[in-house]
């Protein structure tokens, strides 16, 4: 399905497993449930995409557009988000342990009590984003841009901070060691 004009599609529940949808336009489809492990969605538009309660694990989905799309309770395990875009995307309780996100840019994004530990979010740009009650431990965060972000009661234990910028971040109540 390689370009593939995919908007508003119904894959609620459906089996995508290893499926290849590069550079597809998915634009509004649904994905509530469904199975997409080791599905390959490269350069795909997901603009207001719901993969709420979906299976991502291992999916390749580098350089993305997720703005406006729904993933929450989703699992993104060990996903290749590399130089996604994220804007206005709701991922909360989202699993993504393990993932890589790094060069993303995350704006105006939720993930209030996602996993993200042992992720790589390595010289991503993150503002205005919310990650308040998430399990961040052993996450790259290092040549990192965090504005106005919230980290409030995240554990981020032996998370790596180290040569980013960070102004505006609260970082009430988490855990930093």
């Amino acid at each position: 399905m390689y370009r593939t004009n995919l908007r508003t599609a119904n894959f609620k529940a459906a089996n995508l497993n290893a499926s290849s949808m590069v550079e597809a336009n998915l634009q509004w489809s649904i994905f509530l449930s469904a199975d997409l492990r080791d599905a390959r969605l490269q350069g795909a538009s997901l603009h207001f995409a719901d993969f709420s309660k979906s299976n991502l694990s291992r999916a390749r989905m580098e350089n993305v557009f997720l703005h406006n799309a729904y993933f929450l309770e989703a699992t993104l395990e060990s996903a290749d988000l590399r130089g996604a875009s994220f804007r206005f995307t709701e991922m909360n309780f989202a699993n993504l342990r393990g993932a890589n996100l790094s060069g993303a840019v995350i704006a105006a994004t939720k993930m209030i009590g996602a996993d993200l530990s042992e992720s790589d979010l390595s010289n991503t740009e993150i503002t205005m984003s919310n990650f308040e009650n998430a399990t961040m431990q052993n996450t790259r965060l290092n040549h990192a841009y965090l504005l106005k972000t919230s980290f409030h009661m995240a554990d981020l234990r032996g998370t790596d901070f180290n040569d980013s910028k960070v102004e505006s971040v609260d970082f009430g109540g988490a855990r930093l060691s």
